[in-house]
């Protein structure tokens, strides 16, 4: 019984649409996998350690902006049409790319977090600040971000909400203990704003400390609710994902009608990058 033949990606907007003979495919070596490979080698020169900071910071964006492009134009593609080939290819690229981003997490916050903190610049979750810092984000917010922020609550009979490419938004699982129903709203990230807040509070002189904009909208979600009390807010970055085109997305059953007397338990995010752009270093 003969082996079965070799498909492989040719051109654009191909997919495993070829079939190589025995000759060829023994020395054949797929796109996919070798733009992975190439990526992993754009991840290591964040990860070495000769490299200056700024470089650091330069490689790691690279990288996630390159992988931003490889699931807009190849991971879609796999994902377009189920057939066994593809699902396979599919699976493969999911390793890999678990691995890879592993090595992303902790090249960020193992090196270049605390290097930064080692040249006077500390980043900080909404968790991690005192609660003098948190009550000047808090009035930050209230000023500059809250009027920018449209909350949303999934109605059954719409559609899904627009996720605009390589955006980033909070999402909130909600409860009505009266009715004892489910829902679910959306809190967009607003792409026009700092991403990234200074705050100056009990901060050093040549020192500065910034929060996320995704954390200080997290660290004040109850208020976009009015008078309705808010629970269990937690987000990790384990939570966050890309948005990225015909990546498909599920609308999931909730009540707009009665929203505002829902209680959150637990909101995650759609991310488009892990962090957002770090302000200049000099």
């Amino acid at each position: 019984m003969g082996t079965a033949a070799v498909m492989v990606s040719v051109g654009d907007h191909g997919v495993l649409n070829k079939e190589l003979g025995d000759t060829l495919s023994a020395v054949w070596l797929d796109r996919d996998p070798r733009w992975l490979d190439f990526n992993d080698r754009v991840l290591a020169e964040a990860l070495d350690e000769r490299q200056p900071l700024p470089e650091w910071v330069k490689f790691l964006a690279i990288f996630t902006s390159n992988l931003d492009e490889f699931y807009m134009k190849r991971v879609s593609m796999l994902r377009s049409r189920s057939k066994p080939e593809r699902a396979k290819l599919l699976a493969q690229v999911r390793e890999r790319l678990l691995e890879s981003l592993r090595r992303q997490a902790e090249c960020f916050r193992q090196q270049i977090v605390p290097e930064l903190a080692r040249h006077g610049i500390h980043l900080r979750k909404w968790d991690e600040l005192t609660e003098g810092r948190r009550e000047e984000a808090s009035r930050y917010f209230d000023a500059e971000i809250s009027p920018a922020l449209t909350p949303l609550v999934f109605d059954p009979v719409h559609a899904f909400p627009f996720l605009a490419n390589l955006s980033t938004s909070l999402a909130l699982v909600l409860y009505d203990p009266r009715e004892e129903e489910t829902a679910y709203a959306r809190v967009k990230v607003p792409s026009a704003l700092k991403q990234w807040i200074a705050v100056e509070e009990e901060v050093a002189a040549g020192e500065r400390v910034l929060v996320p904009l995704y954390e200080l909208i997290r660290g004040n979600i109850d208020k976009l609710y009015g008078s309705t009390k808010l629970s269990g807010v937690e987000m990790d970055d384990d939570s966050r994902a890309r948005s990225t085109p015909r990546a498909s997305s599920q609308s999931r059953k909730s009540s707009a009608s009665r929203a505002p007397r829902f209680q959150a338990l637990s909101p995650f995010a759609w991310n488009s990058r892990a962090v957002p752009p770090l302000p200049s270093l000099r």
